[in-house]
C-alpha cells in the first residue's frame, strides 16, 4: 500500500473545497440532530410500555451512528457555525423535553458526539494520520461516556442483581416442584449466580463499548465516503492490516497489576478495562487470521467453515483471537510496520 498525499498539490482543488458550497449533507445532519434530541429525550418515555419502544430505541442507536458521520463531515467541510449552532439548539430542545433531571446525561451524551466527531473531521481535513485521528476521537468518546454513565452504574448493577436473585429464586422453586433434588438444584443455582454476577460486574464496560462501537462505525463511514469524494484524504487500510498499537500495552499491564494487587474497586475497574481491551485485541486477531487465510489462498468455503468453528468455540475462540491480536501488536507478523488503524 502507498501512503496518500498529505497536502493538496498546487492548482488542485480538494473535494472539500469543491463541494463545500453545494453539499446538502450538513443540513440533513442538523435535521438529524433535532430528531435525535426528540427521540433520545422523550421518544422512549412517551412509548414506554408499548412494543414501539424497541423501534424507537433502534432509531436512536442508528441516528447516533449517523451523527458521528454527519458531524465529522460538517467539521471536515468547515461548517463551523452551522455545526455548533445546530448542535447547541438541538441540545436545548433535548433539555426542554427531558427537564433538569436529565441535564447531565444530555450534556455528556451530546458532548461525546460533537467533540469526538468534530475532532475526526478537522484532523482529517488537516491531513493527520488516520490511526491518530481515530484514537483521539475514541479517547474523547470514552471520557464523555464515563462521565455520562458513571453515575448510573451503581444503580444499574444493583437493579440487575435484584432481577437475577428474583429470577433464580423462582427458578429454584420451579425445579424443586418438578422433583429435582435439592442439592443439585442448589448447585446449579449457585453456578448460575456466579456467572451472572460476573456479567453484572462488566456492565460499565458494556455500556462504554456500545458507544465506542457507534463511534467506530460512524468513523469508518466518514472516512470511506469522504475518501471517495476527496482523493487527498488518507483512507483507512483494509481490515486485514488492522492491529492494536503497541503503545496500548502499558494500559494492559496496569490493568493486570490492578487486577492482581488492587482493592475491590480497582479490581472492578481492571475487569472492565480488560474486557474493552480484549474486544479490540480480538478484532485485531481476526484481522490477522483473515490475512493468513488470504495469504494461503483458502477457498471461500474453507473460510466460512473456519469462522463457523470460531463462532461455536465461543469464549475459547474469543480468547485465542485476543491473544493473537496482543502478540501481533509487538511481533508484527504481517510486517506492516504500522500501528493501529493505518491509512493506505
Amino acid at each position: 500500500m502507498s501512503h496518500t498525499v498529505n497536502k493538496i498539490s498546487d492548482g488542485v482543488i480538494s473535494g472539500a473545497e469543491a463541494t463545500r458550497s453545494k453539499n446538502l449533507s450538513p443540513y440533513l445532519t442538523v435535521i438529524a440532530m433535532f430528531v435525535y434530541s426528540v427521540i433520545a429525550s422523550a421518544g422512549v418515555t412517551w412509548l414506554a410500555g408499548s412494543g414501539s419502544v424497541i423501534v424507537v430505541s433502534a432509531m436512536a442507536y442508528f441516528l447516533t451512528i449517523y451523527l458521528y458521520y454527519g458531524v465529522a463531515h460538517m467539521a471536515y467541510l468547515r461548517k463551523t457555525w452551522l455545526l455548533w449552532v445546530g448542535g447547541g439548539l438541538a441540545m436545548l430542545v433535548g433539555y426542554l423535553l427531558s427537564g433538569i433531571t436529565g441535564g447531565w446525561t444530555l450534556i455528556t451524551g451530546w458532548s461525546a458526539i460533537l467533540v469526538s466527531a468534530a475532532l475526526v473531521g478537522r484532523l482529517t481535513q488537516a491531513g493527520r494520520r488516520q490511526q491518530r485521528v481515530y484514537l483521539y476521537g475514541l479517547v474523547a468518546v470514552i471520557v464523555f461516556s464515563i462521565l455520562q454513565f458513571a453515575p448510573l452504574w451503581q444503580d444499574l448493577m444493583f437493579a440487575a442483581s435484584e432481577s437475577v436473585e428474583t429470577m433464580l429464586t423462582e427458578a429454584q422453586q420451579s425445579l424443586l416442584t418438578l422433583g429435582y433434588g435439592a442439592d443439585a438444584v442448589r448447585a446449579n443455582v449457585d453456578r448460575t449466580r456466579t456467572m451472572m454476577n460476573g456479567l453484572i460486574r462488566l456492565l460499565p464496560a458494556v455500556t462504554v463499548l456500545s458507544v465506542m462501537m457507534q463511534f467506530s462505525i460512524g468513523y469508518l463511514i466518514f472516512t470511506h465516503l469522504t475518501g471517495k469524494k476527496d482523493q487527498t484524504v488518507k483512507r483507512v487500510a483494509p481490515f486485514v492490516f488492522w492491529k492494536v498499537p503497541f503503545a496500548v500495552t502499558p494500559v494492559l499491564i496496569a490493568a493486570i497489576v490492578m487486577r492482581l494487587f488492587g482493592g475491590a474497586a480497582m479490581v472492578l475497574a481492571a475487569d472492565n478495562i480488560l474486557l474493552i481491551l480484549s474486544v479490540y485485541y480480538s478484532v485485531a486477531g481476526l484481522a490477522l487470521m483473515e490475512f493468513f487465510l488470504r495469504k494461503f489462498n483458502f477457498s471461500r468455503l474453507m473460510k466460512v467453515l473456519f469462522y463457523i468453528m470460531m463462532f461455536f468455540s465461543q469464549m475459547i475462540g474469543f480468547f485465542v483471537a485476543a491473544l493473537l491480536g496482543f502478540i501481533d501488536s509487538f511481533a508484527d507478523w504481517r510486517k506492516t510496520g504500522r500501528l493501529g488503524i493505518a491509512e493506505e
